[in-house]
């Protein structure tokens, strides 16, 4: 009986250790799953893809990759052709009214920046999406020249109603008059200038970000969240204050509104091109904190929120009005227009899905 005993209890000790073994092994299996599992759901989504936060990311990432290497490489050349000539004041001093001697260096190192951010987005679009960049708003012009005009001619207008109030009530003077415009090489520079940068800035924050931030399925994020990180980019800008953030927050939005209502950027891109110039080459305004020779120049006789102080009329409340008023044009223009229609995905998984 006592042999028994301890055969007995010799087997529940065995089968103990077995159960126990088997528990341990369970619970690795269970922590391996769960670390396996969270990774991908860090990762990827529901769906498999990429986070579009890890894709956004990576696009930041090379294009301030490759414009730290040629802004290195520039302003070596730079630097040693103006101490060559004994001038150190652009060197020391970048807090920024340019002078026409220096703002065709401005203006190249812009564009380079913004040929930067475009192959960036093209690359990682093809490397992630593997999808025509169409799809991301490049449509071929002959598809959307009539709303790169509407676009042109809109950013055009909207920015001079915006200087002729801040003219008449912003407390600024006209440096030189209506009728002797100061004609330089200048307002080439800015044109071709802003040209890059409409095209630079729309398709990163409008035509990436936003065809990426599609995967979501949800179409606050997709409107909102590029206009955030669009704001966000100037946040470094000279004179940006709380009302200045908030005015470009609101025109990210506006933009992506035209891109979900049109699905293509040329309306978009327009807009941003002769909003631009305009406010700072043919009105003579600080454009989002720099200043630029203009046709015309103003100056501040105290800085207030009609004119927006020292980061320019983007800084006042005139351009908060104006913006507002601009989504009913749109929202006019593309009353036949679905937004939801943008918000389709385009691929088999997401028909099985729904």
């Amino acid at each position: 009986m006592g042999n028994s005993k301890i055969i007995l209890l010799g087997k529940v000790s065995k089968t103990m250790r077995f159960i126990e073994n088997i528990v341990k092994i369970e619970l690795v299996m269970i922590k391996f799953n769960y670390i396996k599992g969270g990774r991908n759901m860090i990762f990827k989504n529901k769906y498999n893809e990429v986070r579009s936060g890890w894709k956004i990311l990576l696009v930041f990432l090379l294009s301030y990759a490759l414009t730290l290497g040629i802004s290195i490489l520039i302003g070596i050349v730079i630097g040693i052709v103006l101490l060559s000539n004994g001038n150190t004041d652009y060197l020391m001093n970048f807090n920024i009214e340019l002078n026409t001697e220096y703002e065709l260096i401005f203006q190249i190192t812009t564009s380079i920046s913004n040929i930067i951010f475009i192959l960036s987005c093209i690359i990682m679009w093809k490397l992630f999406e593997k999808k025509k960049i169409s799809k991301m708003g490049i449509t071929p012009i002959k598809k959307g020249y009539k709303e790169l005009i509407v676009g042109l001619a809109l950013g055009a207008f909207t920015m001079s109603i915006v200087a002729i109030v801040i003219m008449s009530i912003g407390d600024v003077s006209l440096i030189n008059p209506i009728s002797k415009p100061q004609i330089t090489i200048s307002l080439l520079y800015g044109l071709v200038g802003f040209i890059f940068v409409g095209f630079g800035e729309e398709i990163l924050s409008r035509g990436y970000i936003m065809s990426v931030l599609k995967q979501t399925r949800n179409k606050w994020i997709v409107l909102l969240g590029p206009a955030l990180i669009f704001a966000a980019l100037h946040l470094g800008n000279n004179g940006i204050d709380l009302l200045s953030f908030i005015n470009l927050f609101l025109v990210g939005v506006l933009f992506a509104y035209m891109f979900m209502k049109s699905k293509n950027l040329w309306m978009p891109i327009g807009y941003h091109i002769t909003w631009n110039y305009f406010q700072g080459y043919i009105w003579g305004f600080g454009v989002s904190g720099i200043g630029v020779n203009g046709l015309y120049k103003v100056e501040n006789i105290s800085n207030n929120i009609i004119n927006g102080g020292a980061f320019g009329p983007e800084g006042g409340i005139v351009v908060t009005i104006i913006t507002c008023l601009t989504f009913y044009f749109v929202y006019r223009y593309y009353k036949n227009n679905d937004v939801d229609e943008f918000m389709k995905i385009e691929n088999k998984e997401e028909l099985e899905v729904n």
